[in-house]
């Protein structure tokens, strides 16, 4: 119940004062008309004997004192609610910033030093915060890389908003990471003060882009030096791939054969037959081989082929 009447008494403490504030002015009116101006005694000019006009006047102020509690009252509660409001704010970006996967930092724009990084720069560099904040950035980015992070820098105190870049990182054990970065001006006040940015770790990304890269070189390679037609076919039957023997086999280029059907080269006589059969292998998704076909080549003339095949499928069984 104290409990209660505590909360009470805070939440309107305003009001309450400004009530007080208007007795005790009401009081002081009273003292005044019976000391000063000799009206009668305190009492009567306070309670018992009081002209209808001061009483109105009193009145006024008394009301007046009550009022102006209320306003305050209500401008600091709302003063209030939006400190609450804000201070809310900041906890929730702060628990984002500190609980994000990706490295988020800002850079002053006086020196381009560091002015802060969240926990996530820890975990993947393995340098601590405090071993970075107020150094350079360019002491951590690889030198081949310090001309790109510079320029994307200074867009950033234009006001500008670079395009996504990777940077080279330096981690503590001496290897470079590879970063993508997304970078904005840092506005206070309607000026730049720096920059603010987040940085996604793609170093693992970049290693198996790079190997399926040398992989399909290696592949290309192969199949540019084997003495054999290569082909790649989608489940609808058109060439998504053609290696270059194939303008020795039937005279076609390969960017010629890309997009048409394989039926497409069958002899007309024999083109319905030889489709319907090569269309069940591949709804049965089976490998096959001695698939004999004779194909028309691009100067008219009859090419016998041996064709072979395996489906290439993906994770769930479709065809790729």
């Amino acid at each position: 119940m104290l409990r209660d009447w505590d909360k009470i008494l805070r939440k309107h403490e305003v009001i309450i004062l400004s009530i007080i504030a208007g007795i005790a002015a009401y009081v002081i009116d009273a003292a005044i008309d019976a000391f000063v101006f000799h009206d009668g005694p305190f009492l009567d000019v306070l309670i018992f004997a009081v002209p209808l006009g001061e009483v109105l006047v009193r009145s006024y102020i008394l009301a007046s004192f009550v009022i102006f509690g209320i306003f305050i009252s209500r401008i600091l509660g709302r003063c209030k609610k939006a400190e609450e409001a804000l201070r809310d704010s900041e906890r929730r970006y702060r628990n984002l910033i500190e609980t994000a996967p990706e490295v988020i930092y800002t850079l002053s724009a006086k020196d381009g030093t560091i002015t802060s990084l969240n926990p996530a720069f820890e975990k993947i560099t393995g340098w601590s915060c405090a071993e970075w904040i107020g150094k350079s950035f360019t002491s951590i980015i690889h030198p081949d890389d310090l001309p790109l992070a510079t320029e994307t820098f200074q867009e950033t105190l234009r006001g500008e908003t670079p395009s996504p870049y990777e940077l080279h990182v330096l981690s503590k054990s001496g290897k470079y990471l590879i970063g993508e970065f997304t970078s904005i001006p840092l506005i206070e006040n309607g000026k730049v003060v720096g920059e603010f940015g987040i940085v996604r770790d793609i170093t693992e990304r970049k290693q198996v882009e790079d190997a399926l890269k040398k992989e399909e070189k290696r592949f290309r390679d192969v199949v540019a030096n084997t003495g054999e037609w290569i082909w790649e076919v989608d489940s609808d039957g058109k060439y998504t791939y053609a290696s270059p023997i194939v303008e020795q086999v039937l005279g076609y280029k390969p960017e010629e054969v890309l997009g048409k059907h394989f039926y497409d080269f069958f002899l007309s006589e024999e083109r319905e037959q030889l489709k319907e059969a090569a269309f069940e292998v591949i709804a049965r998704r089976e490998r096959f081989t001695g698939f004999v076909n004779r194909k028309i080549h691009k100067s008219g003339r009859i090419v016998t082929l041996e064709t072979s095949g395996v489906p290439i499928q993906d994770a769930d069984g479709h065809l790729l």
